[in-house]
């Protein structure tokens, strides 16, 4: 599912692209998602028309181990159900609600697959022309409003679906989505100049991009292109750790006892959504302070790049420091001050690194690939989530310690080889 929702951007925005247009992909991608949350909220609501009753469909799933969510079931296993009492009326209201359980997380992928490349590509048309220290404020508040959302949602929706039950959680993401999208459609015919809320007329352009100005970058572009690709994704392999061996670490080897109170592991997490929304408007002011005292002559892109590297060595050096206090300690337990430390360096990093990333990947890509070059950047998302767990395996079979200190000199390492790899592609300065 989570490789999916990074994978669908790229196949669903060159559709955006080449038909649908980015205001109208925004739309489109909302009203699926919508269409999602309401699905999930059917499966709730199918065991009721069953002649038996929703209890004797819940009872029956308690006695015989089985969860929701398949499309349909074994032989064997049918059999097994019917010996325990089962009617074919449940056994049918079983797959249609695995079927649609599926249909939701098909509807929410292929929403997402068309949302996130239209936003973005409608924020980088709102910059046209525009240097690239102005696209990355701009995406810098993009990005603080997506982690308001993923610090809200858990509480929200997540919150009311634990205590009250989950249909009322999906209804609540359902309503947020239509009233995000009713503002969106109010807002944006007062506010957008009317050729970016108009479908997009696309045309054949030429390679020419703000690398040089000229038709024969087009080599150039691709180059850049391909290496971005290839750093972001050895970034989201070392960084999408926070949801595996990060999580392992603060469960079993972190002291968690504040003011007498234990807080739960998975609490932490929202400290990464939290610091990205307290630490964006000081990084807008910065990157003014750097473009109006250094200019993009000298302070380029790459070396913002560079820099989240640094930021994220950092944050994994902190984790090696907490992970040999515990190992130390008689308790085995390390000091939290440790993960909190790394978990505001990580988010940090990625404040830095995301925003500055699709500043990037927008700017190069040739106006009718706005889209799929937006979807190419979530794809580096997915690459390093699947390698992740490979790290994450082979870090729980050594020392916990050693693993994070040698993700953190990778990281580290990678920062002067962006420096150096920036000199050799592009030889003036001011080409990014």
């Amino acid at each position: 599912y989570v490789a999916l929702i990074y994978l669908s951007p790229l196949i669903c925005g060159a559709i955006v692209d080449r038909w649908v247009g980015h205001y109208r992909g925004i739309l489109l991608g909302g009203f699926i998602i919508l269409l999602g949350h309401l699905s999930l909220l059917l499966v709730h609501f199918i065991p009721y028309f069953l002649p038996d009753g929703h209890a004797s469909f819940i009872a029956l799933l308690n006695d015989s181990g089985l969860s929701l969510g398949k499309i349909s079931l074994p032989v064997e296993t049918k059999a097994e159900l019917l010996r325990l009492g089962a009617t074919e009326n449940i056994i049918q209201a079983y797959h249609a609600v695995g079927i649609s359980f599926h249909l939701a997380l098909g509807l929410i992928i292929m929403g997402t697959g068309f949302f996130k490349p239209s936003a973005v590509s409608l924020i980088s048309r709102l910059y046209k022309g525009q240097m690239g220290s102005q696209r990355e404020e701009a995406f810098t508040l993009q990005y603080m409003a997506i982690n308001i959302g993923s610090f809200a949602a858990p509480i929200l929706a997540g919150g009311i679906g634990e205590y009250f039950g989950w249909h009322y959680g999906f209804s609540v993401a359902a309503i947020g989505m239509a009233l995000g999208l009713g503002l969106f459609v109010s807002m944006s015919k007062k506010y957008l100049p009317a050729d970016l809320y108009q479908k997009q007329a696309l045309k054949k352009v030429s390679a020419t991009t703000p690398l040089s100005g000229k038709s024969d970058a087009t080599a150039k572009q691709y180059l850049t292109l391909i290496f971005l690709v290839f750093i972001l994704s050895f970034y989201w392999t070392i960084y999408e750790q926070w949801g595996g061996l990060i999580s392992i670490f603060t469960s079993e080897s972190v002291n968690r006892h504040v003011g007498g109170v234990e807080i739960s592991a998975t609490a932490f997490q929202s400290l990464n959504p939290m610091f990205i929304i307290l630490l964006s408007p000081l990084m807008i002011i910065a990157l003014k302070v750097i473009d109006r005292k250094y200019g993009e002559n000298r302070i380029t892109a790459f070396h913002k790049l560079a820099l989240s590297f640094v930021a994220l060595g950092v944050g994994f050096g902190c984790l090696y420091i907490g992970a040999s206090d515990a190992s130390a300690n008689e308790s085995g337990k390390g000091a939290v001050s440790w993960l909190i430390a790394a978990y505001f360096f990580i988010a940090f990093s990625e404040l830095l690194l995301a925003p500055v990333a699709l500043a990037l990947f927008t700017q190069i890509a040739p106006p009718s690939l706005l889209a799929v070059s937006v979807g190419v950047f979530y794809v580096t998302n997915s690459i390093g989530a699947f390698f992740s767990g490979y790290v994450g395996a082979w870090a729980i079979r050594t020392d916990i310690a050693i693993a994070f200190a040698a993700l953190a000199i990778l990281a580290a390492l990678f920062a002067p080889i962006l420096i150096g790899l920036n000199q050799i592609i592009f030889q003036k300065k001011n080409e990014i």
